[in-house]
Parts: C-alpha cells; sequence; structure tokens
C-alpha cells in the first residue's frame, strides 16, 4: 500500500490524547492517527459516486435529523394508493393477485 504524507495541525489536547492513546496501546502516535481517521472515514463502494457522496454524507447527521430523512413524505391521497397496493400483495388460491383491483398507478416524487 502507498502511503502518503501530510501535516496536519491538532490543537494541543488533541495531540495529548493522541499521545495517550498511542501509549495505552504500544503504538506511534501516527498508527492511532491514521486508525482513526480509517474508523472515522465511511468505505468506499461500489455505488454511483453521488448515491455514495449521499450516504456517506449521512454518517454525520444527528440522530433526529436521520430519523427524519427516513421518514416517508408521502401526501394523504399517495398514503392511501400505497397502502391499496400493499393490499394487493394478498394473493388468491392461484397465486395470483386480483388484477380487477389495479386502477391506476401511483407515482412517487423524492
Amino acid at each position: 500500500m502507498t502511503v502518503s504524507t501530510i501535516p496536519v495541525q491538532v490543537p494541543e489536547p488533541l495531540y495529548r490524547r493522541l499521545e495517550r492513546a498511542a501509549a495505552l496501546t504500544h503504538r506511534s502516535v501516527t498508527d492511532v492517527l491514521a486508525s482513526t481517521i480509517a474508523i472515522a472515514l465511511p468505505p468506499m463502494s461500489d455505488l454511483p459516486e453521488a448515491l455514495a457522496d449521499e450516504l456517506a454524507g449521512m454518517i454525520w447527521l444527528s440522530d433526529e435529523a436521520l430519523r427524519a430523512a427516513t421518514q416517508p413524505t408521502f401526501t394523504p391521497e399517495q398514503q392511501q394508493r400505497l397502502n391499496e397496493l400493499n393490499d394487493l400483495s394478498v394473493v388468491d388460491q392461484r397465486g395470483m393477485a386480483s388484477p380487477g383491483r389495479i386502477r391506476q398507478p401511483i407515482i412517487f416524487h423524492v
């Protein structure tokens, strides 16, 4: 693995914490810092770059913001239609959903 060297300025209290962690684990400050950065940064993925960046940004969201991001934003009409479509998952004895119940598609905007 190729190693890059970069100068990093850290506040003195943080550096003392790094030194303490290094001493306790019998490692160098550089190793502790590199390990800490590796843990803090999300891993690379095979996702499209825009999606990977969006997901990586979520690591920094507060619990409240993350919870809000996962809440559905359907209008009451869309929610009703989604409920109707979910009802179609009930299949008849032949294993087929009743096609007569499908009226119109629902379109969701994200």
